[in-house]
């Protein structure tokens, strides 16, 4: 299980807003990651933790005492603004954004690029739950189910993290950055990515040129469940135990 502290008073390092914050103390997982590097249950649900945004001025971090360098002059933007009050995503998912848009600013594409991921899962939580809602809503009433205006803007909101998400990890490896420890790991990220989007074909060209290279058996036989996957059209989320099952099928 997860333990969470109780409210502690925390002064912005911009405005100096006093804010009350609750932290992580400490968390359980029972299994592997997902395919795209989320913390299986229960940690998978400590994401809403992991970020905090001034209640006064807006300034978004993971700690808000701590400073990101040049942060006073972004959180002033138009743009920054926006974002964070943005009706689109969930709240939570904006604050990510505004996160990767400091790490952006500074050029840590990585820190960025994971951030974008993080607003997604937050996209992906919102729309699992209204769409389990529905369902509920459906079985009471006894009709179909239906697909609100809301539940298609979280949708559309997750692909297009995602989408940031893989651009700012594209774009620190021409900067010769490392996104994962290897780089089979790495493609191994982008072809989920790719899959969640929907995007099934370059999702398959990325993962047979990263077969084509030399990788541990482990990462080879994860991407070979992801061709499954991506073979028959499967944009859902899943985990390193699905890929494992898969393998002894086979």
């Amino acid at each position: 299980m997860s333990r969470i502290s109780d409210p502690v008073d925390v002064r912005c390092c911009i405005c100096n807003a006093k804010n009350k914050i609750r932290y992580v103390c400490s968390s359980t997982i029972f299994s592997g990651p997902d395919l795209d590097t989320r913390p299986a249950f229960m940690a998978r649900y400590n994401i809403g933790y992991e970020v905090y945004s001034c209640k006064n001025c807006g300034y978004c971090n993971t700690e808000l005492d701590q400073e990101i360098s040049g942060a006073d002059r972004v959180i002033q933007s138009p743009e920054y603004k926006k974002i964070l009050k943005s009706r689109k995503s969930p709240k939570k998912a904006n604050e990510f954004s505004c996160l990767a848009m400091l790490y952006d600013s500074k050029g840590n594409l990585v820190q960025s690029g994971f951030q974008y991921l993080k607003a997604a899962w937050i996209c992906d939580d919102k729309h699992k739950w209204m769409k389990g809602a529905q369902q509920i809503k459906a079985d009471e009433e006894n009709i179909t189910p239906i697909i609100t205006p809301r539940m298609s803007a979280i949708a559309k909101s997750a692909v297009a993290f995602r989408t940031q998400a893989l651009e700012k990890f594209k774009a620190a490896e021409k900067n010769n950055k490392t996104v994962m420890k290897t780089k089979g790991e790495t493609r191994l990220l982008y072809t989920d990515l790719l899959r969640r989007m929907g995007q099934f074909d370059e999702a398959e060209n990325i993962c047979h040129l990263a077969l084509n290279n030399r990788l541990n058996s482990r990462i080879r036989h994860i991407l070979q469940y992801e061709l499954y996957l991506c073979k028959n059209r499967d944009d859902t989320c899943r985990n390193v135990e699905a890929a494992m099952e898969y393998k002894i099928k086979k």
